[in-house]
């Protein structure tokens, strides 16, 4: 058992040694990257995390499902980046970040699935800065550039076909009543289909969906509601809207 505990020692003061080692070897590397390089990097990742700010803006802000994410893409970005440079060199703080990560909890979700996707593309970019990577940065951000292109295009089948929704409350009818006076006339009209009818005591909701339309569609609707019930609302929700 004596003779187990020298040699259990010895592994690991070699296993310290080799850690100190990479930590002066990577201390060493990172002072050859230069404050000059350093902060031109972080420059191109701020600008590249910009970028991606505006494509969300571009293709998700106007929606309904859009939110506020995209201002954080910038700092996400340059921070990313200088984490990366800081730690690639050296295996300490390699071993460290692990370390805290494993220990952190992000009790927020994420809430819009878009989101995750432009966070990873941020967190590429990034990354692509810190390991001197800036071919890839321009390709990764052309590639995805023409993927949201093709996969908001109208003729790609990930396009969405549907521009919003119409609520219309009847307030005083039945489904019964809705499905012989209101139906037949909207269900007419084109790219609108029906979602849900939804009968309370108090009356009864439509849901709509709707490809195009303007203030056109929206007075035909009230105009068919109103024939239905004189209390009728309307409602009409545009998810796309141009910018």
């Amino acid at each position: 058992m004596n003779d187990l505990l020298p040699s259990g020692i010895d592994a690991l003061s070699n296993i310290y040694e080799a850690l100190i080692k990479a930590g002066v070897s990577g201390h060493e590397k990172m002072e050859s990257v230069g404050l000059t390089t350093f902060f031109i990097l972080l420059v191109v990742s701020f600008f590249a995390s910009l970028y991606i700010s505006r494509l969300y803006v571009r293709f998700y802000r106007p929606r309904g499902t859009g939110s506020l994410a995209y201002r954080s893409f910038p700092l996400l970005g340059v921070s990313i980046t200088a984490i990366f440079i800081c730690v690639q060199f050296s295996l300490p703080l390699s071993l460290g970040l692990l370390g805290a990560l494993s220990i952190v909890r992000f009790r927020t979700p994420i809430k819009e699935p878009e989101e995750v996707g432009f966070i990873m593309l941020t967190i590429a970019a990034a990354i692509s800065c810190a390991t001197f990577n800036l071919m890839f940065l321009l390709i990764l951000l052309a590639v995805a550039t023409l993927g949201l292109f093709l996969i908001n295009w109208r003729g790609m089948p990930l396009a969405n076909s549907e521009q919003g929704t119409i609520l219309v409350n009847l307030p005083g009818t039945d489904a019964g009543t809705v499905s012989d006076c209101l139906l037949p006339t909207v269900l007419g009209l084109d790219g609108v289909r029906l979602i849900s009818v939804v009968e309370t005591p108090e009356g009864t909701a439509v849901t709509l969906r709707f490809a195009k339309g303007g203030s056109d569609l929206l007075a035909a609707m009230r105009g068919a509601a109103l024939n239905c019930a004189k209390d009728a609302t309307v409602s009409m929700f545009n998810d796309q809207v141009s910018i």
